[in-house]
C-alpha cells in the first residue's frame, strides 16, 4: 500500500481556489445527450448485405472428428453454438430499425446517438487503428 497523506482541512478547502469550475467548462455548453445521426437505408442492404453476410448461417456448422461415437455430444455442441450465433446476430442488428413512417419504401432507420463519440471512433477507424482499438482508446 501506498503511503498515506493527511491533508489540513484548510488545505483541502484552499486545494481547488484558482481552478476552472464546471460550468466554466466546454462540457456546459454541448449537449451530449439529444446529439444524434439518423440515416435510412434500404431494407435489401440491411437483410442482404449485413445481416445475411454479418453472420452466415455456414457459420452455425462445426467440423466433428469422423471417429467421435457421441452424436448426441455433437449436436448439443451444435444447438450451443447456433443459438450463441443467433443471438449475437440479433444483438448486431438492434441497431437497424423498420421505417414504418414510410410506407412507399421499405427502408431501416439508424439512429446514432452521441454524435461527437461516434465522429471521433470513425476518427481512430481511419488512421488504420482496429475495432478493438478504438475500443480500449476511447
Amino acid at each position: 500500500m501506498g503511503r498515506v497523506q493527511h491533508v489540513s482541512n484548510e488545505e483541502k478547502r484552499t486545494h481547488f481556489d484558482g481552478k476552472a469550475n464546471h460550468t466554466n467548462t466546454l462540457h456546459q455548453y454541448i449537449d451530449l445527450e439529444s446529439d444524434s445521426l439518423t440515416f435510412h437505408v434500404l431494407a435489401p442492404i440491411i437483410d442482404i448485405i449485413i445481416a445475411d453476410l454479418f453472420i452466415r448461417p455456414d457459420e452455425v456448422l462445426v467440423d466433428f472428428d469422423d471417429d467421435d461415437d457421441d452424436d448426441g455430444g455433437a449436436t448439443v455442441a451444435i444447438a450451443k453454438k447456433a443459438a450463441t450465433k443467433a443471438k449475437q446476430k440479433t444483438l448486431a442488428l438492434k441497431l437497424f430499425v423498420k421505417d414504418v413512417a414510410n410506407v412507399d419504401e421499405d427502408k431501416y432507420v439508424i439512429t446514432i446517438k452521441g454524435t461527437m463519440r461516434y465522429e471521433l471512433a470513425m476518427d481512430h477507424v481511419s488512421t488504420g487503428m482496429s475495432f478493438r482499438q478504438v475500443v480500449a482508446a476511447m
